[in-house]
């Protein structure tokens, strides 16, 4: 069975097609979604369960009543915010929500992203003098805590 690669998403009477790869992320809007892409933004009516349920979940978390994102554009996240990936240099992306880098991660939804990628486990609380030494050998180095 061959996986489609995109879907379709309805716009000013025509069906164009959104690929899964230039899909950044998808935004409710009392009623209304956004699906925001690298160079367009498509509003569609219809409820982000639905929508949700056309993306792969391999590729995409919703981390928010009002957010989907694409798992490949995240760069960084903690209990109350998601980071993504900047425009690559070269990309040209339009203005507007293409540019957000930033989006609220909700409570209800920090099991999800975290279920949904792969996560080393950091033993640093536990061992402190083993962090302590590491970080003497690595004088000089940019390493982030």
């Amino acid at each position: 069975m061959i996986v489609q690669q995109y879907f379709f998403v309805r716009c000013n009477g025509r069906y164009e097609k959104v690929k899964y790869s230039e899909l950044l992320f998808v935004k409710a809007m009392r009623g209304y979604m956004r699906v925001v892409t690298e160079q367009k933004t498509y509003l569609v009516l219809n409820r982000m369960e639905l929508i949700q349920s056309y993306l792969p979940r391999k590729l995409f978390c919703r981390i928010h009543r009002s957010y989907i994102v694409s798992l490949e554009r995240v760069r960084a996240f903690d209990n109350f915010k998601v980071w993504l990936y900047p425009p690559v240099d070269g990309k040209v992306i339009r203005p507007g929500l293409a540019r957000l880098e930033e989006l609220p991660l909700g409570k209800n939804y920090r099991k999800a992203i975290r279920d949904s990628v792969a996560i080393m486990p950091n033993r640093a609380g536990v061992f402190k003098s083993v962090l302590d030494e590491a970080m003497f050998l690595l004088e000089g180095e940019e390493v982030e805590e």
